[in-house]
């Protein structure tokens, strides 16, 4: 299951001109104000998504003290004993927290092994006594943005 064709490594490897590509950055000043706008945002984010599977997203209003807490506490989670950890693990993703490691792992052609902690938020979060304690404050945070 670890194991990827040589072959197929090849055609992966980064190119000289495959390095000045950037992110796709998402700009989501006005968008509350300009429902044209806002439409707008959301193509974006949905072409963004389909051709790249990520983007970044700039006036989004989170404070960037909140964002590195946020990864100081994630941090301190994956930090924890694989015992407190193994509480969370799900592939069950109608609850609100999901620990897991290979979250495409019988869709992908080779496995990666990364392990993955998400907070399904919208449209109801996950209540207090569902996150994990050593981040919970800090999610709850941020949610609130």
């Amino acid at each position: 299951m670890f194991y990827y064709d040589q072959s197929n490594i090849d055609s992966f490897s980064v190119k000289e001109s495959n390095s000045k590509l950037s992110i796709p950055t998402i700009d989501l000043a006005g968008i509350h104000d300009d429902p044209v706008l806002r439409d707008e945002v959301v193509r974006k984010v949905q072409y963004a998504s389909e051709k790249w599977g990520f983007f970044q997203v700039t006036n989004h209003g989170i404070p960037t003290h909140a964002l590195d807490e946020m990864i100081k506490g994630i941090c301190r989670f994956h930090q924890q004993d694989a015992k407190v950890r193994k509480e969370y693990y799900t592939r069950e993703f109608t609850k609100k927290v999901v620990y897991l490691s290979n979250f495409t792992l019988y869709q992908d052609p080779s496995a990666d092994w990364r392990d993955t902690i998400g907070f399904f938020m919208a449209p109801h979060p996950p209540k207090v006594e569902e996150l994990p304690a050593i981040c919970s404050d800090i999610v709850i945070e941020t949610q609130k943005k």
